[in-house]
């Protein structure tokens, strides 16, 4: 988001690369809003900007990645309760009473999704690894410590390899 708008950035990260198991895996619609946006054009400094390696539109955008990614409603609108994975249910809620997908246009442009973690951060890290792009993703990287800069124009952060 911030190579969006001219300003480079760098993403620590404690593990060594990304994870290979499912972990969260709600998307909501906000965060949705924000992928649509990635792929539209800004200004920086009054020149149009355009996010690297995301296409202009609805059209190749993460949003438009993630719908894709999407498995249909009745696979995940339901939250069940049960005694094990094959014991008996005890109960269950769904969270989209009367839908047939997962979109209210009242409240957004862009419909709630599901996708897990583990298939969501390669987007992103195609998306800030892209050419143009002006994020650096360091692996294997964590913040030791941050302490505001002298005179307050910034901060300091204490950068450890190995997390």
């Amino acid at each position: 988001l911030l190579s969006h708008y001219g300003v480079p950035s760098v993403v620590l990260e404690r593990a060594p690369a990304l994870t290979r198991h499912p972990q969260a895996h709600y998307i909501n619609n906000r965060t949705m809003e924000v992928f649509r946006a990635l792929g539209g054009s800004s200004t920086h400094h009054g020149q149009p900007r355009q996010t690297p390696g995301v296409a202009a539109g609805g059209a190749g955008t993460i949003a438009a990645s993630v719908r894709a990614l999407t498995p249909p409603l009745p696979h995940w609108r339901r939250f069940v309760y049960a005694e094990s994975m094959c014991g008996r249910v005890m109960g269950e809620v769904d969270h989209f009473p009367g839908a047939s997908e997962p979109q209210d246009h009242r409240h957004s442009p862009e419909p709630v999704a599901h996708v897990p973690q583990h298939r969501l951060l390669p987007l992103l890290l195609d998306a800030a690894r892209a050419p143009g792009s002006l994020t650096r993703v360091l692996f294997n990287h964590g913040v030791q410590r941050v302490k505001v800069a002298p005179g307050g124009g910034g901060v300091e952060v204490e950068v450890v390899e190995g997390g």
